[in-house]
């Protein structure tokens, strides 16, 4: 299933940069891998307790489904490395995919 793409912004040493956009998760968003695949950050937000799902991915370090609960009305934040969870082939290639709730929220940091 085509997701729609989240902007990455970059987070480069001694450079201050602003939160990003967190938009919502329910119709399916991907955002894609750059670099060597660490220093992702990824941040849910969510009014009340949702859940989010990221994808597991389809290359040879691939994993399972990673599920997480969030919180309401907290910023989470999880680091991530992109090899179990990355998508080798098909309409989201070379990027990971984000699924949950109509009230979570994400946005994507990448350590540059």
């Amino acid at each position: 299933m085509p997701t729609q793409s989240l902007n990455v912004i970059t987070l480069k040493p001694d450079q201050l940069t602003a939160m990003p956009t967190l938009v919502q998760i329910s119709e399916g968003r991907s955002f894609p891998v750059t670099g060597d695949g660490c220093g992702i950050v990824v941040v849910f937000y969510s009014a009340e307790s949702a859940q989010v799902t990221i994808k597991g991915g389809d290359g040879v370090f691939a994993g399972k489904d990673l599920k997480l609960t969030l919180a309401g009305e907290k910023y989470l934040f999880l680091q991530l490395e992109s090899g179990p969870y990355m998508k080798y082939s098909g309409e989201n290639k070379g990027k990971i995919v984000i699924e949950g709730s109509s009230s979570a929220t994400v946005g994507v940091i990448q350590l540059g």
